[in-house]
């Protein structure tokens, strides 16, 4: 549509399974940023498997706008660009800030995404840093769900 703001024209590509792409440099999730050894991914397979059995937290880091026009089933939304520190915070000022329970350091993995990668594989890192013992980086994030009909998926 000709006019159309750059929200809106989101929303219309996410409705019609473009990938979305927002927010990120294009760099990939095992990119490692200068800032240490490529951490774990997962694929869309892995992805979906977590969805549906819960062995996972996904936690999307894409700003709420973003989030708001498509996102994974259950997934936990940390806005990376806002509060880029969140994963270190504590229990009750994670809660505060984002309204959200804070996921436990221990028990489940936390499976971070974002758009393309990049915003995923830094907050990963801050979670890392932060006694997150296992964590991981959906190779692909959001772009990669909706190009494989993640977003029309009944999971």
């Amino acid at each position: 549509m000709a006019g159309q703001s750059g929200f809106w024209k989101s929303v219309s590509d996410a409705w019609n399974g473009v990938p979305v792409a927002g927010g990120d440099d294009g760099s990939r999730s095992g990119d490692d940023g200068g800032s240490g050894a490529p951490l774990p991914e997962v694929d869309f397979d892995a992805v979906c498997q977590s969805v549906r059995d819960g062995s996972a937290v996904i936690v999307d880091v894409r700003e709420p706008a973003e989030y708001s026009v498509v996102s994974i089933p259950g997934s936990l939304n940390v806005p990376y660009t806002s509060h880029p520190d969140a994963m270190a915070l504590q229990p009750h000022e994670f809660e505060q800030i984002l309204g959200v329970t804070k996921p436990p350091t221990e028990g489940r993995r936390l499976v971070f995404m974002c758009a393309s990668g990049m915003r995923a594989n830094r907050a990963a890192r801050v979670a890392k840093s932060a006694g997150y013992s296992d964590v991981a980086v959906y190779k692909g994030s959001m772009n990669d769900w909706v190009s494989r009909g993640g977003n029309k998926m009944k999971l």
